[in-house]
């Protein structure tokens, strides 16, 4: 959230003192899923950046949802959320003592400023396609049983988790989900050549 806010009064103590809150507030009083959305060309599990920054080295997992199950257990469980897609730029919101949100909740002013803080990160990152939920609970835990359609594990994944994996997916889905490793090609990633179960 840093680089999202850009204070143009910074001695102002007041201004300060709320920022510090809201960082605190942001940091712990929320829970955030994150997702990458695919772009109908290029299946999301064979997005080889995504594997490089967020799968563990290409020894992870990627979990493949339907999306509007997955709001629709989120929706089951509070209203209190926001989603959207990432906006991708370099603007920043600016913040001065003049702004009439001082005595705002934190809640509140997310809430409003949401397109600015919530929904945006630097250009850099746009290969993601990000969907956000975020929750303004502590602890939220979405229940995936209805939303998981896929899991592809990642070429570098040690066996033994594989397998590990595997057993908690025949348990937990009764064969519902396909599973697979993915391959290496010349140019990046290769769905696994055979989806189990069929």
């Amino acid at each position: 959230m840093e680089n999202r806010i850009l204070i143009t009064d910074s001695n102002e103590p007041a201004l300060n003192i709320y920022l510090e809150g809201l960082y605190t507030f942001y940091n712990s009083e929320l829970s955030i899923g994150c997702f990458g959305e695919t772009d109908g060309i290029t299946p999301p599990d064979e997005k080889c950046t995504m594997w490089a920054h967020f799968g563990g080295k290409h020894s992870g997992a990627c979990f493949i949802f339907d999306k509007n199950k997955l709001i629709n257990e989120v929706e089951k469980k509070t209203r209190d959320y926001e989603k959207d897609m990432i906006v991708y730029n370099l603007d920043k919101l600016f913040l001065s003592s003049n702004n009439q949100f001082l005595n705002k909740p934190y809640k509140e002013f997310l809430k409003d400023s949401k397109s600015s803080i919530l929904f945006k990160k630097h250009v850099d990152w746009n290969c993601e396609k990000e969907f956000r939920i975020v929750v303004f609970e502590v602890t939220f835990e979405i229940p995936i049983l209805s939303c998981l359609q896929e899991v592809a594990f990642g070429p570098e994944m040690d066996l033994e988790i594989e397998e590990a994996c595997i057993i908690l997916i025949n348990k937990h889905f009764n064969s519902e989900i396909k599973y697979g490793r993915m391959g290496y090609s010349g140019s990046g990633y290769l769905r696994p050549f055979r989806f189990f179960p069929k």
